[in-house]
């Protein structure tokens, strides 16, 4: 999730509010991911790892336009194969 913090803070379509949480969301996983892999019993680490995950997924849908809309197209695939297959029951 690191990498789609760093992506998405330095894609072209970027905005102030997706700037701010990517390097929130870097900053957070920057500063316990280490401390996480040292300390596996660290409920702060970690709480602030699923944090930092959680903003780096969401900006990078909200400023990434390739892994925005790849979603869609999977869900939308998804849902027709899933069509299929249950009509064939």
């Amino acid at each position: 999730m690191l990498l789609h913090a760093v992506e998405a803070y330095t894609c072209f379509a970027k905005k102030p509010l997706s700037d701010a949480h990517a390097l929130l969301a870097i900053e957070l996983i920057g500063q316990n991911l280490l401390s996480v892999i040292n300390e596996p019993d660290n409920a702060d680490g970690h709480l602030a790892l699923a944090v930092g995950a959680t903003l780096a997924g969401m900006v990078t849908l909200w400023s990434c336009p390739i892994h925005g809309r790849e979603r869609p197209w999977i869900g939308t695939t998804l849902k027709k194969v899933a069509f299929k297959f249950n009509d064939h029951w």
